[in-house]
């Protein structure tokens, strides 16, 4: 009893590793929440995880040597580090996405804050959209419950594949970039499709119109750019709820992939 009391601690601080790179993520709060409410998720659920822990795995704690509990703290970093990079993959590819779009329709001018972090309007719209979405298809409560199991799958003294731990990151990065094409391309088509018909009535109405025919063209790509990302939110909406699943799916499949075999 007296080790477990003593090596209670020392857990909850390297279980807390495991936590810290999600407090990056939105589901976690993300740069949008303040460090200090961010800190205290995270330290809750280092002390929720810790509890449930064997207790002759705490017992072990403040007999292991400093090498072997800086080796422990490292490769909970590294597993928290890929996971967290699995579950923001559609927060990210969100962003990406919004910039894309924000370009092509010209609404990216000022800066904002996103649920990723520093981005463009039109990064903030789809990055909030991507977090409802999340929510709505209980992406927290998953991922709550994949890292509370995640000690089933990776024990706190057990080791780490590094090959699969690269695969996973390479992967996550590779569709970090596919997810906010695929989500951008609608949008990005419908903007090309409105400036091709504009300049062909721009064509038509003649080099000697003057500004006001200019200006109407103006009124009328803005009116067009309005329906177009109304008419597409839908679209937007359901593709971030199947990037959120495959995250989803991904996360749990590498759970079991990091165990060293």
């Amino acid at each position: 009893m007296a080790g477990v009391v003593e090596g209670m601690p020392l857990v909850v601080g390297l279980v807390a590793l495991r936590l810290v790179p999600m407090t990056f993520v939105p589901v976690w709060g993300g740069p949008l929440a303040p460090w200090p409410a961010r800190a205290a998720l995270a330290v809750l659920g280092a002390i929720a995880l810790a509890a449930v822990q064997p207790p002759e795995v705490v017992a072990a704690a403040p007999t292991l040597p400093a090498g072997a509990l800086v080796a422990i703290a490292l490769k909970e970093l590294a597993v928290g580090a890929v996971l967290a990079l699995i579950v923001a993959v559609p927060f990210v590819a969100a962003d990406l996405a919004g910039r894309w779009i924000g370009g092509a329709i010209g609404v990216d001018g000022e800066e904002a804050a996103g649920p990723t972090g520093p981005t463009t309007a039109g990064g903030a719209l789809l990055g909030l959209l991507a977090v409802v979405v999340f929510f709505a298809i209980d992406g927290h409560l998953v991922v709550a419950a994949a890292l509370a199991g995640s000690y089933d799958a990776l024990p706190l003294y057990g080791g780490l594949d590094r090959a699969a731990a690269t695969r996973h990151v390479v992967g996550a990065v590779a569709q970090l970039f596919a997810a906010g094409v695929a989500l951008a391309a609608p949008v990005l088509v419908a903007a090309a499709l409105v400036d091709v018909a504009l300049g062909i009535v721009a064509a038509r109405a003649g080099r000697g119109a003057g500004p006001g025919v200019a200006a109407g063209l103006g009124a009328l790509r803005g009116a067009a750019v309005v329906a177009m990302v109304a008419a597409c939110l839908w679209v937007l909406a359901t593709a971030l709820a199947d990037g959120g699943r495959e995250a989803l799916r991904t996360l749990d499949g590498a759970l079991a992939a990091l165990a060293p075999r």
